[in-house]
């Protein structure tokens, strides 16, 4: 359900933080996830699995230097062997057909950054809701592109950003509409209180996000 879900994005988040590990590895992650769930059913005792295998994956197409399995199993505090992650693994793959090189959230948001020319602060803005939105199951009733046109639409808006605004004025109705549920989603989660929010926040001020950065 939705919840399980929302725990385990917000579980790799962390790890995501934690490890050092770029921006494509968790969008990647998180797709690999949504595909898997939406054609096939899981167990409660299986759903942190077919997270660390499908972040294992992910680390494989993303990352330069990538983990060991005993990291991965480690990282799950031993509840699963080498084994199964390697099992669930080819599960995902065979979900998939092995189609795992599409293009994520955020390697369209780095284009699209790019395209209205965002500044620092609206890039890392944008980072920002893009992340927070992992955490909605709403999500995955969304492209990709179009949770990317939202989230530059919704930063468009808040920052008067002139080129965004007037590209987003000729329709692109899945487009608004997922903006206005990224706006809501945040609204309704950003507090001080709320770790996952500060999680966010503090990950990418740590980490210094700029364009030039990336």
């Amino acid at each position: 359900n939705g919840k399980m879900r929302q725990i385990l994005v917000d579980w790799l988040i962390t790890v995501y933080f934690d490890l050092g590990l770029t921006e494509s590895t968790l969008f990647c992650t998180i797709n690999l996830i949504n595909r898997f769930i939406s054609k096939q059913p899981i167990t409660k005792e299986e759903f942190q699995l077919l997270g660390i295998s499908s972040l294992m994956i992910a680390t494989k197409l993303e990352e330069i230097r990538i983990p060991s399995v005993s990291l991965f199993v480690a990282l799950t505090d031993f509840a699963f062997s080498k084994e199964q992650i390697f099992d669930m693994e080819q599960r995902i793959l065979s979900v998939v057909n092995f189609d795992v090189s599409i293009p994520n959230e955020f390697n369209l948001y780095e284009m699209m950054s790019l395209k209205f020319m965002f500044n620092d602060k609206e890039y890392s803005a944008g980072l920002y809701y893009l992340m927070m939105f992992l955490l909605d199951e709403n999500s995955m009733n969304f492209s990709p592109k179009s949770i990317c046109e939202g989230v530059c639409l919704l930063v468009g808006s808040l920052s008067g950003n002139q080129g965004s605004k007037e590209y987003f004025a000729f329709g692109k109705i899945n487009s608004k509409e997922a903006a206005e549920i990224i706006l809501s989603f945040e609204n309704n989660n950003f507090s001080k209180d709320n770790l996952s929010c500060q999680k966010v926040i503090n990950g990418i001020l740590e980490k210094g996000f700029s364009k030039e950065a990336n």
